[in-house]
């Protein structure tokens, strides 16, 4: 799941839309949930999980970032046009 969020995430920013972030934040959400489920069964891995899990997550919510802005500089070029 992680690594398909974070293909979905590198196409989003080259091609953004709305549905492509939109699924983007549904994959982060269940990657994230996952995560959480596997530290409550196996708590001896637990800084693992966490410094896994923090790198992912900036990376992904550094593509987001990047994708909705872009997203919004196409809304705004086609709007002025």
């Amino acid at each position: 799941m992680a690594i398909s969020s974070l293909i979905l995430t590198s196409a989003s920013i080259y091609w953004p839309t709305s549905q492509k972030l939109k699924a983007s934040y549904a994959l982060i959400t269940g990657t994230l949930a996952s995560g959480t489920y596997l530290v409550v069964l196996h708590p001896a891995h637990l800084k693992q999980s966490c410094i896994s899990g923090l790198v992912y997550t900036s990376i992904a919510l550094i593509g987001v970032i990047k994708a909705q802005s872009r997203l919004r500089e196409i809304k705004v070029r086609a709007k002025s046009e």
